[in-house]
């Protein structure tokens, strides 16, 4: 299980959820990378903390690096916001499966 943690606000009328996706590495024979969803949990109100998403890594999976590839904000007035491929918080977010 791997832990991710984004920190996530909005001035006007709060951050409300977030989700995404993280691609692990390409496989040597080619073929498409692995892809796992995740949802994140918002911290308790009040509190300020981050959002978190646990995400279960398959016993086998792709070995090498696993980057965020995708993360979906979405504000209490329902406005979204889309960051992929390295745009703002997916571009530091990485996991290394050995």
């Amino acid at each position: 299980e791997v832990v991710l943690t984004f920190e996530v606000s909005d001035d006007g009328s709060g951050a409300a959820t977030a989700s995404g996706r993280v691609d692990g590495p390409v496989p040597p024979d080619g073929g498409r990378a692995p892809v796992i969803w995740f949802d994140c949990v918002a911290p308790a109100a009040g509190t300020g903390g981050p959002f978190t998403a646990r995400i279960e890594v398959p016993k086998h999976a792709a070995r090498g690096p696993w980057r965020v590839s995708w993360l979906l904000v979405i504000d209490r007035a329902r406005n979204s916001r889309n960051y992929m491929n390295g745009e703002g918080p997916t571009g530091a977010a990485t996991f290394e499966v050995r």
